[in-house]
């Protein structure tokens, strides 16, 4: 988040989808809740055994917070995407809460490891070969325990695809209506990076190594602590606290002692500790 503390600006190229009240993307989100119902705290596919094992994902519902099996904010930007938790049928929702469209529902099929790559594949509710979700295996890293998250770097549904933020050692992955954060750890403490959507045309890759995929941040923080129950940041009188948990997640910005935002994240991944 710039410390302008502008809001979104959306594309040219998607300037004629309508615009949609919060209320919508929080029916739909509902929708995807109820229909991918589960207990909480389930264990996501494939996620046995892995380094992230721990990590949950969670989207915002008028009924709160609700498990999903991931989160995935693409590297432009736009179109953030949230995957549900598949059914005892392996059926499962794929919802961009922020469009208010309503979710597109898949088949999915067993997942197919290769050459340290894992496809999942979607189909449509007819049969028809829809595209897959693509994730690697945290094995081909380094060192396999920075995985905290779920390893998925794309996706592809019906000749689009999004390539997915993914980063060694996040804390928390999330969006909301107004930007993606993604919060990592390593030596110097936790670091913040915000990409908001009014500088997201302007973003460009950066090159981080290995199965690492991010642009360039609005903002980047650096030297984070962690306090009682929230990550605190400091910047130019600026403070920052992130606070996420199953039951919900937002930033709070404050100035002189003065709040100036509390901007609730629409869906996040927790990192596995």
């Amino acid at each position: 988040m710039g410390l302008d503390m502008e809001g979104f600006s959306r594309r040219a190229a998607l300037a004629a989808r309508p615009t949609r009240s919060l209320t919508c993307w929080l029916t739909a989100a509902a929708v995807l809740a109820l229909t991918g119902a589960a207990a909480a705290d389930t264990l996501p596919p494939g996620a046995a055994g892995e380094p992230y094992a721990a990590s949950r994902s969670y989207l915002r519902t008028r009924a709160g917070a609700r498990q999903v099996w991931f989160v995935c904010a693409p590297l432009d930007g736009f179109d953030q995407t949230v995957v549900g938790l598949p059914t005892a049928g392996r059926v499962l929702q794929v919802v961009q809460p922020l469009s208010g469209e309503p979710p597109q529902v898949y088949k999915l099929g067993a997942a197919d490891p290769g050459a340290g790559q894992v496809y999942w594949p979607l189909s449509a509710p007819a049969g028809r070969e829809a595209g897959n979700l693509h994730a690697f295996n945290p094995g081909a890293l380094g060192d396999p325990k920075a995985a905290t998250t779920p390893t998925f770097t794309s996706i592809r549904l019906n000749m689009a695809q999004w390539n997915c933020r993914w980063l060694e050692h996040t804390r928390l992955l999330g969006f909301s209506g107004k930007r993606v954060i993604e919060i990592t750890s390593g030596p110097g403490g936790l670091e913040y990076r915000s990409f908001d959507d009014k500088d997201a045309a302007r973003g460009k890759k950066v090159e981080t190594g290995g199965a690492q995929q991010s642009t360039t941040p609005s903002l980047d923080l650096k030297g984070g602590r962690q306090v009682g129950g929230r990550m605190r940041f400091e910047s130019n009188g600026y403070s920052f606290l992130v606070s996420a948990s199953a039951a919900d997640a937002r930033i709070v910005v404050a100035h002189a002692g003065r709040t100036i935002l509390d901007e609730p994240l629409v869906a996040w991944t927790l990192g596995a500790p």
